[in-house]
């Protein structure tokens, strides 16, 4: 009998139960199926899917119950998230994959009921608990650019950044154009833009903020501002990220529902931390060696695949990252990658820029 903390942590974590579900996407929508009757959380909607058994690969199960649930067996699956959750009569370990082309023909082979709902719409439907995450994280873009502080784009000569603001918005517009050549990652509807800056304000941020939401909404991205809260919510952003200092601020939001919140963070210690404060993304650096904080120690891929495994929550690869690494940042169970020098495409003519 275990009579140690570590030793009871271990034999709940070997009591999991090892699930898989599928998120099966089709132009914006997700099939899912409710629970029968007589079965845990009867009545629920859920990701269809279910145990895996002993000896089979998680894609092995998800396969085999995709075919006994509804007769089609999902194409070319990829890791979309692993949640840890404890329900008062058991433990399971949700291991969620999401795929886009399916190989015969939908049937309810268990009398269940089914629907394709529109993601958008899933926070309206009734899940257990731990599918919650997951519906952020079809939410969420696989890529986040986040911008080049702006007034690298100014010189003395243009003290109000008008023209250098036309330079950045230029640079923008090609960043996201260039994204069409990026093979496999939904295009720009999985892509989001963060406008970072630490030094603008008042007026001059807010005109930028509108220019930069323009273009996102007709480039069919995300918009994300990071921090400033009240020109952020005035701005009417799909998300804003919070710097781990301000993670309070979140409090003062009187609309959480409306937005997607995330942080970054670089420890266990900081992750329990957000958690707390209910984010719904978080991004965890270095992952790798950076030009712009080469003394930052990088935690590597496994580094972020040990705090990945122990978040709630969809988590982003960020230092040192680039397309090339948005494969290997979902096998490692991470929703995608952030960056600023590895997507930003640069013609503007500023010495400052080298400074990315």
């Amino acid at each position: 009998m275990p009579n140690t903390e570590a030793e009871i942590l271990s034999d709940k974590e070997n009591s999991r139960i090892h699930v898989v579900a599928c998120a099966l996407i089709d132009k914006g929508r997700v099939l899912i199926s409710k629970r029968r009757e007589g079965t845990h959380l009867a009545g629920k909607w859920e990701f269809p899917g279910g145990k895996v058994n002993p000896g089979e690969t998680a894609v092995e199960a998800l396969k085999r119950e995709m075919k006994e649930e509804l007769s089609i067996i999902p194409d070319y699956p990829i890791p979309l998230m692993q949640i840890k959750h404890s329900y008062p009569e058991k433990q399971i370990l949700l291991d969620v994959w999401q795929a886009e082309k399916y190989s015969g023909t939908i049937v309810a082979n268990e009398g269940q009921e089914f629907c394709w709902s529109k993601i958008k719409d899933l926070n309206s439907v009734d899940f257990p608990s731990a599918d919650v995450p997951v519906i952020t994280a079809l939410k969420l873009p696989t890529i986040m650019i986040i911008t080049p502080e702006p007034t690298l784009y100014f010189n003395e000569s243009d003290f109000q950044g008008a023209a250098s603001q036309k330079l950045f918005l230029e640079d923008l517009e090609r960043t996201l154009s260039a994204l069409k050549d990026i093979e496999g990652m939904g295009g720009k509807e999985r892509t989001a833009l963060q406008l970072r800056s630490k030094i603008l304000s008042g007026e001059q941020l807010k005109k930028l903020a509108t220019s930069v939401k323009a273009i996102c909404r007709e480039k069919n991205v995300k918009f994300f501002m990071n921090g400033n809260l009240e020109i952020a919510i005035e701005a009417g952003v799909d998300g804003i990220h919070f710097p781990h200092a301000n993670l309070s601020d979140i409090n003062k939001l009187s609309c959480r529902d409306h937005f997607l919140i995330g942080t970054s963070c670089h420890t266990f210690k900081e992750l329990e931390l957000a958690e707390k404060f209910g984010v719904d993304y978080l991004f965890v650096s270095p992952v790798n060696v950076t030009k712009t904080h080469p003394e930052a120690m990088p935690i590597g891929w496994e580094g972020f695949r040990n705090i990945v495994s122990e978040s709630t929550v969809p988590v982003y690869a960020l230092g040192g990252v680039n397309c090339n690494h948005i494969k290997t940042a979902i096998e490692n169970g991470g929703q995608g990658v952030a960056a600023i020098r590895g997507f930003w495409k640069i013609k503007g003519n500023s010495s400052n820029l080298n400074l990315l």
